[in-house]
């Protein structure tokens, strides 16, 4: 049977949900991209000009927006829950990208629970920004092969850091840092005939550093109608304790928007993402996960390497409403020119503004895909 489901090769089974939930609960978190393997996700847009955001008068720590909302969540991977959090959002000077400190905690239907906080502050016209992330997780999912789920627990504490430089108003350069502990456990008998480098049942830690370059014209932070962002991120990993390997991964997205009529915008997203042999598998590349498609499980395609692309319409109606039409497809395999597995999904979804300053939306989306199956995802922000 393990044989069938090629757990020798676990890359191409699994996507453990530590990266994905880290990205989900940030999200419900804050406004502000997260670092994106995962994937980062950006807020929704704003049609007309963010005057509260951008006025002279509002600008300062002092005229910021507190968001204190319960976020219900619905992900393939954890299932559907609550999350509860608040985050105070501001801009530190006018040239500035939105900054904001948030704290919350999140619990699903299938006993995933987690807590945590974040910080992303930026200043002096954009030239220097830092931010700053812990998770404390304990995340239930399954493993899916071919004909057979195994579920596990895994825990975990993730710390992040990140400093960033501005060349100039568009370029920047950003230094990372992120310390994970983690514990993968399963009462299912077939877990123990996986690899004992897929089930470190006594726990590892690794320690990861990095560089990320970004080039970003788009008109607006929080709610982009034009312009582009490129982003090209390098990571490499070294175990600290337990049982992995030393590893090296890199990806790159592109983003474009433009204007649509008087109340639409139109988003473009192109991912790609190597990862080499010894990457462990919570880091490998995902459709779903390391480019936040929606469609698929993220334990469906995962492998070394990745390309995908995705579109998005996004519409207004009215100050509080709004909409989205939106479709993707990917491919991954054992590097990007040799993909041998292809998904493709498209769906719609509901916006509701939850900012009077900032555009900030509660976003509920139904995909479908290729395969015949439809998921619901319910989350705070836009996917990209």
């Amino acid at each position: 049977m393990f044989e069938i489901l090629k757990f020798d090769r676990f890359r191409d089974l699994v996507e453990p949900s530590i990266r994905v939930f880290f990205a989900l609960f940030l999200a419900c978190l804050s406004p502000v991209p997260v670092l994106a393997e995962t994937a980062n996700s950006t807020f929704e847009q704003n049609m007309q000009p963010i005057d509260d955001a951008s006025s002279q008068a509002d600008i300062g720590f002092r005229n910021g927006s507190f968001i204190a909302v319960p976020v219900p969540f619905s992900n393939p991977m954890i299932e559907t829950g609550i999350a509860l959090g608040g985050a105070y959002l501001f801009q530190s000077d006018e040239g500035s990208n939105t900054s904001m400190f948030g704290v919350g905690a999140l619990k699903s239907t299938n006993d995933t629970e987690a807590y945590g906080a974040a910080l992303s502050l930026n200043f002096d016209d954009n030239r220097w920004g830092v931010s700053a992330s812990y998770i404390d997780a304990d995340v239930r999912y399954d493993l899916i092969g071919n004909s057979l789920t195994v579920p596990v627990r895994q825990t975990g504490k993730l710390a992040r850091l990140d400093l960033t430089y501005g060349f100039t108003s568009d370029t920047s350069i950003t230094l990372l840092t992120r310390y994970l502990e983690t514990s993968v456990t399963s009462n299912n008998r077939f877990f123990d005939a996986m690899p004992p480098e897929f089930r470190p049942t006594l726990g590892f830690s690794t320690m990861s550093y990095g560089l990320a370059l970004e080039h970003d014209r788009r008109d607006h932070d929080l709610y982009p109608t034009s312009g582009y962002r490129a982003r090209l991120t390098g990571l490499y990993t070294e175990p600290v304790t337990g049982n992995s390997a030393d590893y090296s991964k890199a990806f790159v997205t592109f983003d474009k928007f433009f204007n649509v009529a008087d109340q639409g915008a139109l988003a473009l997203r192109l991912t790609g993402c190597w990862a080499s042999s010894d990457t462990v598998f919570y880091d490998l590349c995902s459709i779903g996960g390391t480019d936040s498609m929606r469609g698929f499980n993220s334990t469906q395609f995962l492998d070394n390497g990745l390309l995908s692309t995705q579109a998005e319409y996004r519409g207004r109606v009215g100050k509080k409403l709004g909409y989205v039409i939106f479709a993707g497809a990917g491919g991954v395999g054992n590097k990007i020119g040799d993909l041998d597995r292809y998904g493709a999904a498209g769906g719609v979804g509901v916006r509701y503004r939850l900012s009077k300053k900032f555009p900030v939306d509660f976003s509920v989306d139904v995909s479908g895909n290729d395969s015949g199956e439809s998921l619901l995802y319910i989350y705070a922000g836009q996917r990209f």
